[in-house]
């Protein structure tokens, strides 16, 4: 069992360069360090036996939003939770407050939608209280203290333990969080943005975020976790794109985004993303390696972001018991910092000239 390396409150069991510092805000109920993601419940063979496997792997925390499958993975997961008798023990994260693709994910933080919403949400999961509740996008238009203040409000009400932030850039959340300080209202306990050993050359779908070298700084430094989703770049870390194809896609020029799901608008937002001199490198140097460690890319670029000088959870999303099976491998790598700055950089120079150690 890999359930002892999960498990965080206020430490962290993994190993991570440069002495990454305690969550700024930590989680009423504590969120494993590998979170399983619920996006494709809906579409899983046996999502009931899918989601037995992480569970008894010591996956306990859940990712979820109300736009996957329309609602129907919340509904799943539900019902899941409510047939093993886990409310209490399992974290469940979903999001929401915006639309869904045919809106190209627009924000809709208005508080009556939004509490809608959340009725929806709490419904469909069988819960009276979301363990954490995530904005899915970010309205710069809607101020910070609006925003505070309407999710102070549901978790006064019991609605909601916790609060966070999903696609937020950094000088936002450095305005939240100084407004929640300020007033005394409860702060947003994390950040789920686009995280990789594979950084984008642009947001990777409409109004998301990425990790930038300056964002880990500030991460570093404020200690707030991230959650990060896409760890494998959809598959180009993991080997199963054709490359020659892709680099073709990023250059021909972007198409106009359809009103329904178009896999051919999806594949071109991809590649003209994660289609870099830079990336390409970084594949490379990860089968490396991978090789040299006996392990595969997939599970070496999870074990990178766990390695990060920040709190980073990743999340693995699949259909498939043995793709979750090798995603799970990432908590028994260990990395030198010299094996992270050489898989992001080429070169062996640490940028944390700090042991790794037990934070």
């Amino acid at each position: 069992k890999l359930q002892f390396l999960y498990l965080i409150g206020g430490w962290y069991e993994g190993v991570m360069c440069g002495g990454a510092r305690p969550p700024h805000a930590q989680p009423a109920k504590d969120v494993s360090r590998v979170v399983f993601g619920c996006l494709f419940l809906h579409v899983t063979e046996d999502p009931f036996a899918l989601l037995d496997l992480a569970w008894a792997s010591g996956m306990t925390t859940f990712d979820c939003a109300a736009i996957y499958g329309a609602g129907e993975c919340e509904r799943i997961l539900g019902g899941w939770l409510t047939a093993r008798g886990l409310h209490e023990e399992a974290v469940v994260i979903t999001k929401g407050g915006c639309g869904d693709q045919s809106t190209l994910w627009a924000p809709q933080l208005g508080e009556a939608s939004l509490e809608a919403e959340v009725a929806r949400s709490r419904e469909r999961l069988g819960v009276k209280t979301i363990d954490i509740y995530m904005l899915h996008r970010d309205d710069p238009a809607v101020s910070v203290a609006a925003i505070a203040g309407l999710m102070k409000r549901l978790i006064d009400r019991g609605l909601v333990r916790d609060w966070a932030v999903s696609n937020w850039d950094v000088a936002r959340l450095r305005s939240i969080l100084q407004h929640c300080a300020e007033n005394g209202v409860p702060p947003p306990v994390m950040n789920s943005v686009q995280g990789s050993l594979a950084e984008p050359r642009r947001e990777v779908w409409p109004g998301t975020t990425y990790l930038t070298a300056a964002d880990k700084e500030w991460y570093a430094a404020s200690g707030l976790p991230v959650l990060a989703w896409e760890c494998l770049g959809k598959g180009f870390l993991s080997g199963t794109w054709d490359l020659d194809e892709m680099a073709a896609l990023a250059r021909a020029p972007s198409p106009q985004a359809p009103p329904v799901y178009d896999a051919a608008w999806r594949r071109q937002r991809l590649a003209a993303a994660y289609i870099t001199p830079d990336n390409l490198a970084r594949q490379r140097r990860l089968v490396e390696l991978a090789v040299r460690l006996h392990r595969t890319p997939s599970a070496l670029a999870l074990a990178y972001l766990l390695h990060q000088p920040f709190p980073c959870h990743v999340t693995v999303g699949t259909t498939q018991r043995a793709h979750l099976l090798e995603a799970l491998d990432c908590l028994r790598i260990r990395l030198t910092c010299d094996e992270c700055h050489w898989l992001r950089c080429g070169s062996g120079a640490c940028e944390a000239p700090v042991a790794p150690r037990r934070v």
